[in-house]
């Protein structure tokens, strides 16, 4: 099963003028889905959607993995899409 989630699904007041905010109001709704994916055995990726929102979706995901509960949990990605050249 892989599951994938846009981080302004999680919290409609996002705005990367108050990176923190974001950071930890993304963090506190994706926790239970984190454990979610991990007691199903599901991956979890969460997708790039727009580039304002890059450096939040990779605070996100790089903190909550650095967290004790999902350090070691390694079905977690981001999804990029490239423009062809």
């Amino acid at each position: 099963m892989n599951l994938s989630l846009k981080i302004t699904s999680l919290y409609s007041q996002i705005d990367p003028m108050d990176h923190d905010g974001g950071v930890k109001a993304v963090k506190d709704r994706l926790r239970p889905i984190f454990r979610k994916a991990i007691e199903s055995g599901a991956a979890l990726t969460l997708d790039l959607e727009q580039f304002r929102y890059r450096d939040l979706t990779f605070a996100v995901f790089t903190s909550l993995l650095d967290e004790d509960e999902f350090h070691d949990y390694h079905h977690a990605g981001v999804v990029l899409q490239a423009l062809p050249a």
